[in-house]
């Protein structure tokens, strides 16, 4: 099952040193399938963006991370 404060103690150390970090679920799994999960994820959700977290999706940031990291091969 999800453990919310080990998350939640992950979130602050990233936003304590102004990283990003990425957060997957495997939802289509029947075990994520439970009002428990729904609400645990919920809880994570609310706790991160009350710490000024944005959501993206993959696909959206690698659009805006891509031109950096090309331009990073050149030096």
């Amino acid at each position: 099952m999800l453990q919310t404060e080990t998350v939640k103690s992950l979130i602050d150390k990233t936003v304590s040193c102004n990283g990003w970090f990425l957060f997957g679920v495997h939802s289509a799994q029947s075990s994520n399938k439970t009002a428990e999960f729904d609400s645990a994820m919920t809880e994570i959700v609310k706790y991160a963006k009350s710490k000024g977290c944005e959501f993206r999706t993959i696909n959206e940031e690698l659009r805006n991370r891509m031109p950096i990291y090309n331009n990073y091969e050149k030096y």
